[in-house]
């Protein structure tokens, strides 16, 4: 549901490079400098909002799954840590979207890459 909720809000990533590169194709830095600080604002709360959300939601999808009380509270602690991540998820897309509207894709590269490896040793 983390994955889910994340997904939804995918826009962030889009919009940013979309508005980020308009802005640099007509060479208009202020405004760059603008969206940029817009999506990072509302990428802050709409990854608050959806964290927040997602973790409400845990007993609901715990109670789906049918889990016992000894898996509940070992899963119970990874849920609480990934909603507190959704906010960092988000600001991530945010900055690779405006790091690719800003034409620097080998840093786009290299933050992926760093992203994926830090996720692949973490889990």
């Amino acid at each position: 549901s983390l994955d889910f909720a994340t997904g939804l809000f995918n826009f962030l990533f889009m919009v940013v490079m979309a508005k980020t590169g308009k802005a640099v194709g007509e060479k208009d830095w202020r405004l760059v400098g603008v969206r940029v600080r817009q999506a990072l604002f509302l990428a802050l709360v709409c990854g608050g909002a959806a964290g927040g959300v997602t973790m409400l939601l845990r007993s609901a999808v715990f109670g789906l799954m049918g889990l016992k009380s000894d898996v509940r509270d070992a899963a119970g602690v990874y849920w609480w840590l990934r909603c507190l991540m959704v906010p960092a998820v988000f600001l991530s897309k945010v900055v690779l979207g405006a790091l690719t509207g800003c034409k620097h894709l080998m840093a786009v590269t290299c933050l992926n890459v760093g992203r994926a490896a830090i996720e692949v040793s973490t889990t």
